[in-house]
């Protein structure tokens, strides 16, 4: 429970009830701290509103910025592996026709089949 410092004077409370005055005075602010305290409350509001909104942007942006690197660099690993068994393939198939017997062959045919496993 919020506890508040408020010291009422009765006899003050009644020249307040009495003076004219003083009632047209509580009367012409009366509900201007309501509204006050509605605008800077829709003042802040509105500013979360956009800082929220900046950082929900923000945390977009990095979020996809973090997948396309990721996505990246997953891509340039698998394809730089590939590229490595690729060429570990054309060595061995390199291997296969360096021991076929080819000196059966004639010379142009060793020079097609050397010419199609050559780099």
């Amino acid at each position: 429970e919020q506890e508040w410092n408020v010291t009422v004077r009765n006899e003050r409370l009644a020249a307040l009830v009495s003076d004219a005055d003083v009632a047209f005075v509580i009367a012409s602010v009366d509900g201007h701290l309501a509204q006050g305290l509605l605008f800077v409350t829709e003042l802040l509001d509105g500013e979360l509103d956009v800082m929220l909104a900046a950082a929900t942007h923000l945390t977009e942006l990095l979020f996809a910025l973090y997948l396309a690197t990721h996505l990246l660099l997953f891509w340039w690993a698998l394809f730089r592996r590939t590229v490595t068994h690729a060429a570990g393939e054309a060595e061995a198939a390199r291997e296969i026709v360096r021991a076929l017997p080819l000196h059966v062959l004639g010379q142009d045919e060793v020079d097609a089949v050397a010419a199609f496993f050559e780099p």
